[in-house]
């Protein structure tokens, strides 16, 4: 029973972590894109 409760309890926090970490990356590689794209800007 007390299996069933941590699992119950954890897990939901680990889903919500991993998306967030998730979407932490990506808004991270975006900023370091766009910083980069203003040092080296596209000839046209």
């Amino acid at each position: 029973m007390l299996v069933v409760i941590g699992a119950i309890w954890f897990l939901p926090g680990i889903v919500v972590r991993r998306i967030a970490e998730k979407r932490y990356k990506a808004s991270k590689a975006e900023a370091q894109a766009k910083a980069i794209s203003k040092l080296y800007p596209k000839k046209d």
